[in-house]
């Protein structure tokens, strides 16, 4: 959340989740309720998003993965396009 001039650390979506270990990694569904997002679904909206892991498998190694490539979380500026 946010208007890509600072960071909002503090937000939290009350998504539910689940997570499922595959032989190669992993799955995961989460459902944001539209009360977080703070819009109204309709077809074709475009939606900023951006989807983070720290990957930590390893004892005391984590690994952060970020699917739109970002150094570090919570630029809403530099997120990647939701097309509903």
């Amino acid at each position: 959340r946010g208007n890509g001039t600072g960071w909002d650390r503090a937000w939290n979506a009350n998504a539910t989740t689940a997570v499922v270990r595959t032989a190669t990694g992993y799955t995961v569904e989460a459902a944001v309720p539209w009360t977080a997002v703070g819009g109204v679904p309709a077809r074709g909206a475009m939606l900023g998003l951006d989807v983070a892991n720290n990957d930590s498998d390893t004892a005391g190694t984590v690994t952060p993965y970020d699917w739109a490539n970002l150094t570090r979380f919570a630029q809403p500026n530099a997120w990647g396009t939701l097309v509903l």
